[in-house]
């Protein structure tokens, strides 16, 4: 609540109804560090209990291959309005990132002693929205080379995605395989956990002013919650 009093006092100021505004809008990647909340499955023992879950008969799971990226990422567009020292912000941001992946390669055991192949996978993937409202203060306005302290709120909304994935055959069938007696099953399933949020913050942020183009890196820091509690965003933008 405080920060929103703020921001209001901020924007009703005397100031904006003011001459002499800069108009900027900017374009950024963010990087996001996830909070430890966010870890929704083990993704190991998903895909193996998946597999025990949809196979009827033994096998035998071969060492998988986990698939880690990089932090995810989202894509930004912000609005500010600046006047001397003092500056309001809007920004929207969309995610749309896999964040890990698991895979086996399994071995099932036939009741006629043989052996048929499978693969199971299991991989969690992140949506994610958010709307962002904040002000910064800017140590040097008239330089080409600034920076300042910022705060502000962020209301997010994100989905957890989980998909799984089976494939295997069965051979029921004679030690010598039998025509029509080999079958290929496939079995998916998806799972989402959906999370929303307000989550306050306050970070910083260094740019480089060439006449009406700027380019800059903010940091933001946000209190508990349960999506990414610390964003780093590239952005590039037109002042006006």
């Amino acid at each position: 609540m405080k920060y929103t009093i703020l921001l209001c006092l901020l924007l009703s100021t005397p100031v904006w109804a003011m001459d002499d505004l800069t108009y900027v809008i900017t374009l950024g990647s963010e990087t996001h560090k996830i909070s430890s909340k966010n870890q929704i499955l083990n993704l190991e023992q998903a895909a193996t209990s998946f597999a025990d879950d949809h196979i009827d008969r033994e096998f035998i799971a071969r060492i998988g291959r986990t698939y880690l990226p990089a932090n995810p990422s989202a894509k930004s567009v912000s609005v500010s309005i600046e006047k001397n020292t003092l500056a309001a912000y809007f920004s929207y941001a969309y995610m749309d990132d896999t964040r890990l992946s698991d895979a086996k390669n399994l071995s099932i055991i036939n009741p006629v002693g043989d052996r048929s192949p499978g693969y199971v996978s299991a991989t969690a993937s992140l949506k994610a929205q958010s709307v962002q409202l904040g002000a910064y203060y800017i140590a040097k306005p008239y330089k080409k080379f600034n920076f300042g302290p910022s705060m502000g709120i962020k209301y997010w909304e994100k989905q957890d995605i989980l998909q799984k994935h089976l494939t295997y055959e069965t051979d029921d069938g004679a030690i010598v395989t039998q025509v029509g007696s080999v079958e290929t099953i496939t079995v998916s399933e998806k799972s989402t956990f959906k999370d929303s949020g307000i989550s306050p913050y306050v970070g910083g942020f260094i740019r480089l002013k060439l006449k009406s183009v700027q380019v800059g890196l903010d940091v933001k820091l946000y209190a508990e919650t349960n999506y990414s509690y610390q964003v780093s965003t590239l952005n590039a933008g037109y002042r006006f």
